[in-house]
């Protein structure tokens, strides 16, 4: 905290807006004060955004990008497949069951020329974001 760090130096806060000065007793109170209040908010924002996105997600839209596989629907709001991402996850549950590992795996979509959901080459990074969703999405339903 910004406050403690100059407190420890032996300075204070003196802020030109809000009349406050941490050199004081009623000052450092006012600071804590403000400072709570500051996290209570952040905490309510946080609460009310978990809410609304669990209220999206149980009414089965769309909260962020569409995942590897799928595209948004026009309508913005619910999941289409994507046939040739489709066949690509086709070809990853295929390789990961004979047991390839992800290098080989990536070695393996760029040779056959897959690309990812922007358009590039295969990475580990991109095996494994999707790989992690795949594996979210199934022990959530």
């Amino acid at each position: 905290m910004i406050a403690q760090t100059i407190e420890k130096c032996n300075g204070s806060l003196h802020s030109i807006t809000e009349k406050l000065d941490t050199g004081s007793a009623m000052g450092r109170f006012f600071y804590s004060l403000l400072a709570s209040l500051a996290e209570m908010e952040r905490g309510i924002i946080a609460e009310r955004t978990a809410a609304a996105l669990a209220h999206k997600r149980e009414k089965g839209e769309v909260t962020g990008h569409a995942p590897f596989g799928w595209q948004l629907c026009a309508d913005g709001v619910r999941l289409k497949r994507d046939g040739e991402e489709q066949e690509t996850l086709r070809i990853i549950a295929r390789l990961q069951g004979e047991g390839m590992s992800q290098r080989k795996i990536v070695d393996e979509l760029n040779r056959h020329g897959r690309k990812t959901k922007e358009g590039r080459k295969w990475q580990r990074s991109n095996l494994r974001s999707v790989l992690d969703t795949l594996a979210r999405r199934e022990s959530s339903q």
